[in-house]
């Protein structure tokens, strides 16, 4: 076996390569594109018939005539519309690729560094986060470079995405607004829940933006289960917190999710990876939804205020 393959490089880190042209005929970012290919082909076809009936004998034919002469280029732009089609698929999946890279590599950091879960901590141990260090670093480049590259995807597709890095920058701006590091107690507690409920936000709709963007089955499902390791902890923080604020427009927003997960998370224990890097991480997400289950003392409805809107 040769090492230095990068096929051999993905068998060993448990990823199959990607077949592109089994992508392009099954891809829901290309099915138009598919579509079109499909029709050239028919024209194509239909074509090279006519061209056939009309070098036949009067006698025997009986079908529609067509001019070689005019056969032949009319074969070429359609061969041209395809190998367009083609083309135009493979800037899509470039472009849906480069920005699953970059959220998929975002969700990863995050759950390393475990990142809800320790705002969480500092919150019921009263505690004041320390203010983010200063950087200059980009963290979106993608985004912040390539925006205007997701007009060739589709609409909900570009939804979800755009969703992610509003989320996440809206959660980066909270945990360095001055008052989540106020010496005020009751200030930057309130600040800390502001910051770990648009992290909630920011995950969720990442784990809907990789649902989106990837196509490879054994991809999406490792993707998912990332963003949903720092996802959930933000969730079940959420759902103890605000039930005790009936009043708080995000207690019915958070409650409201739960029906979702209540779905989702029994389909990934019936159904977990079979292979790929998510075999690891299906077990700790199903082990935090049964924590969260086992917790008897949550509100199963929301208040009253809010159960007819």
């Amino acid at each position: 076996m040769d090492w230095s393959q990068g096929k051999f490089h993905l068998e060993v880190g448990g990823r199959a390569p990607i077949n592109h042209l089994s992508r392009f005929c099954t891809s829901g970012h290309t099915r138009d594109l598919f579509v079109i290919c499909c029709g050239a082909a028919v024209l194509i076809i239909g074509i090279g018939e006519m061209s056939v009936y009309s070098l036949s004998t009067p006698e025997q034919n009986t079908g529609a005539r067509l001019s070689p002469e005019l056969g032949v280029p009319l074969i070429t732009a359609i061969l041209g519309i395809i190998g367009w089609a083609y083309q135009a698929a493979n800037a899509r999946f470039g472009v849906a690729d480069l920005f699953a890279g970059e959220i998929g590599a975002l969700c990863r950091i995050a759950a390393i560094s475990d990142v809800m879960n320790q705002y969480a901590k500092r919150y019921y141990a009263g505690e004041t986060p320390p203010a983010p260090a200063n950087t200059s670093t980009d963290y979106f480049a993608v985004f912040n470079n390539n925006s205007k590259d997701m007009e060739v995807l589709d609409g909900d597709v570009v939804g979800a995405v755009t969703q992610f890095y509003a989320n996440i920058k809206v959660f980066q701006d909270c945990a360095r607004h001055p008052m989540a590091h106020s010496v005020d107690a009751t200030q930057s507690r309130t600040q800390q829940l502001t910051t770990i409920y648009y992290g909630f936000l920011a995950f969720e709709s990442g784990r809907l933006a990789l649902a989106a963007l990837i196509d490879d089955r054994e991809r999406s499902e490792e993707a998912i289960l990332t963003a949903m390791l720092s996802e959930l902890p933000g969730y079940f923080f959420l759902y103890g917190e605000l039930s005790r604020q009936p009043d708080d427009l995000r207690w019915h927003r958070i409650h409201a999710r739960l029906e979702g997960y209540r779905g989702l998370l029994p389909a990934i224990e019936k159904n977990p990876p079979r292979s790929g890097g998510g075999t690891e991480l299906a077990q700790p997400v199903i082990e935090m939804w049964h924590g969260f289950e086992s917790q008897s003392h949550l509100p199963q409805h929301p208040p009253a205020a809010h159960a007819a809107e």
